[in-house]
């Protein structure tokens, strides 16, 4: 059974992300809903809460290599300009939530790095609020089962309401990703009062906490996010992940191990994927898009056996619901 999450390495961190300090809501909702970024859903699992501090080492952040030969990106002497759009690989989600150093870590930025690029920037969390949404570190990694502590120290802040407001990011943005975000949703106009999020208790969906730190609710109003990007965001060459989320939760969450989630993902989810591309290529601009690998390659996937498991969550199973599909 697979298990997003592993031991965190402060090694050989290298990024260029950018960060600018910004404003924190000054109401915190200590019980506000679970977003869904921790991929395990029995708390037996986590056996106690900790402190973390990053050993992220700006002096590493700050290199990035020289004389890389863009081939045909760009006119000869001209700087690459990159973009990035995507769900939880491209924020830079890691060990079930969204930090600072996941963030700055992700792989655009490190793409960003190989090809010379000092000036790439993701909508990180700043240092007072370096551990974000806060997530989980292994406890006693080498035990048949996993063992989380919940990291609680240096979150960001939540603003309560309906929706809840997350900390602003002010500043420049390259990398447009957030948690949950791909195929409709990178176009996703925002209305409050609409059917579209029947279903969910909320009018309004988890993704679209993460954008409206660096895309206003009322902006959303008005413009989808490509729409915008493309009316405002001089680029030369996109990044786009190929829901790689979506692939993750059908293999995470049995109850979605259903023939409709593979029928989404195969037929639906590439036309809307298109339609981004199709929008992201105007005008002679080039990208990569990331497909998806086999999830027991994942470096950060680790695998356990479900006799283990059920030692210490006995309501784990694996289960296959036919639902007449």
């Amino acid at each position: 059974m697979p298990v997003a999450g592993g031991p965190v390495s402060t090694t050989n961190i290298v990024s260029l992300t950018a960060i600018t300090p910004a404003p924190l809501p000054t109401k915190i909702d200590e019980k506000l809903p679970d977003f869904g970024l921790h991929p395990m859903a029995y708390p037996s699992l986590v056996t106690g809460k900790t402190e973390y501090i990053s050993g992220l080492r700006p002096d590493v952040l700050a290199q990035v290599k020289t004389g890389v030969d863009l081939g045909t990106l760009v006119k000869a002497g001209q700087p690459l300009r990159m973009i990035a759009l995507g769900g939880s690989l491209t924020a830079g989600v890691r060990n079930g939530g969204l930090y600072r150093e996941g963030q700055l870590t992700a792989y655009p930025n490190l793409v960003a790095r190989q090809i010379g690029l000092s000036d790439f920037t993701s909508p990180a969390f700043g240092l007072q609020e370096a551990n974000g949404t806060g997530f989980y570190l292994y406890d006693e990694v080498a035990t048949p089962y996993p063992k989380w502590r919940e990291v609680v120290n240096q979150k960001a802040p939540l603003q309560a309401g309906d929706p809840p407001v997350m900390s602003k990011y002010v500043g420049k943005v390259d990398n447009y990703a957030a948690p949950g975000m791909g195929g409709t949703a990178f176009n996703f106009l925002w209305y409050p009062n609409s059917s579209a999020y029947n279903g969910t208790n909320y009018k309004w969906l988890p993704f679209q906490l993460y954008l409206w730190r660096y895309m206003s609710q009322e902006q959303n109003q008005r413009i989808g996010l490509v729409d915008d990007v493309i009316a405002k965001k001089p680029f030369d060459f996109f990044l786009l992940e190929d829901k790689m989320e979506g692939w993750l939760k059908i293999f995470t969450k049995n109850d979605n191990l259903r023939l409709i989630d593979f029928i989404y993902e195969l037929t639906i989810g590439p036309s809307n994927y298109e339609k981004s591309v199709a929008k992201l290529i105007q005008g002679g601009k080039k990208g990569l898009i990331f497909t998806v690998p086999d999830p027991k390659h994942y470096a950060f996937m680790q695998w356990y056996k479900v006799s283990d498991l059920k030692k210490k969550a006995p309501l784990i199973e694996i289960t296959y619901r036919n639902g007449g599909y």
